[in-house]
């Protein structure tokens, strides 16, 4: 990853959770698909969720990222 940012949101979840969203950057869709393809990094995730799984609640997205600003 070439970044990652965790942001916590002034909106709690339905449910009254609170909500983060966490921003990756990766240098290409070819390292995006690298990692999801690397199921042994994904089971080692699993296994260090598992202790405390009942407290996550995780929803997926990506795309490209199209324009960004600086100040």
């Amino acid at each position: 990853f070439l970044f990652a940012n965790r942001i916590k949101l002034e909106q709690q979840g339905d449910d009254g959770w609170s909500s983060y969203l966490m921003l990756y950057g990766l240098e290409s869709r070819q390292a995006l698909d690298d990692y999801f393809a690397n199921t042994v990094l994904h089971e080692k995730f699993t296994q260090q969720r598992a202790p405390f799984i009942q407290h996550l609640r995780m929803d997926r997205a990506w795309g490209t990222l199209e324009s960004s600003l600086t100040r």
